[in-house]
């Protein structure tokens, strides 16, 4: 159909800018998804091929990984309970209302950009910071798939460098995805249709975040930055509109 075929274009280009930037993924697919479906079942269906996009980015940034436990330890040890109770609240709680938090999250972002693009987090702020983040980050992620936003704001802040931050962004969305795949199962969120569907779409986001990794290393950053804000502009008008209309 023409919604099946225009859901593969918009896992196709999120998973694009995923592979170059780091994030992306979910945080774009999951809105458009959303406004043909509910926020759950976009959430399943991404479930599998965003471990597969996860991984492939922290290989690939693997170098990126030294000097970030400071604030990677205290983050993944919170924010590990926090998906299982947030994944909980995905299967429970109204839709239109996870709908506007992942709006309201998204737009967020964008204003703290825009603002000020060159703020950074002092080492012992973004320490101290790690283990609130990770309980916000982990039950915003569980609940609604999205937590990039939060989570890269955060990080981003704390200027490590580009390798760094990917691996950053890719580790937590690595382990906070698992833990969200058990947890739906578990809650019996995967029928046979959703696990088929999740299973065609690690196609598109593995050819897509392949062909990212290589646009990547060519594209100036700084162009990719904006573009990603327009992008995340418009699936937040997108997501306000189909939840309050």
């Amino acid at each position: 159909t023409t919604e099946a075929v225009l859901v593969i274009l918009v896992i196709a280009g999120a998973y694009l800018i995923k592979g170059v930037t780091g994030i992306g993924g979910p945080l774009l697919a999951v809105p458009f998804i959303a406004g043909f479906a509910s926020v759950e079942l976009a959430v399943v269906v991404l479930s599998l091929g965003n471990l597969v996009s996860n991984g492939w980015l922290l290989w690939e940034h693997r170098s990126g990984g030294r000097g970030t436990g400071f604030v990677m330890t205290p983050f993944l040890i919170v924010g590990v309970p926090a998906t299982i109770a947030g994944t909980w609240l995905l299967t429970e709680v109204d839709d239109r209302i996870l709908s506007v938090i992942v709006a309201v999250v998204i737009l967020g972002y964008i204003w703290r950009y825009l603002a000020d693009p060159h703020f950074v987090l002092e080492r012992e702020t973004a320490r101290r910071m790690a283990a609130p983040m990770g309980l916000v980050g982990g039950g915003l992620l569980g609940a609604t798939g999205t937590a990039g936003p939060l989570i890269a704001t955060y990080m981003h802040a704390i200027r490590l460098g580009r390798p760094s931050f990917i691996h950053m962004m890719s580790l937590t969305f690595q382990v906070f995805g698992v833990i969200q795949l058990v947890t739906l199962v578990v809650l019996g969120a995967f029928t046979p249709e959703r696990t088929v569907q999740a299973l065609w779409a690690i196609v598109p986001v593995t050819v897509m975040t392949a062909i990212g990794i290589r646009v990547g290393r060519r594209l100036n950053q700084r162009v990719l930055e904006f573009l990603v804000l327009g992008l995340l502009g418009f699936a937040a008008a997108r997501l306000l509109i189909s939840a309050l209309g």
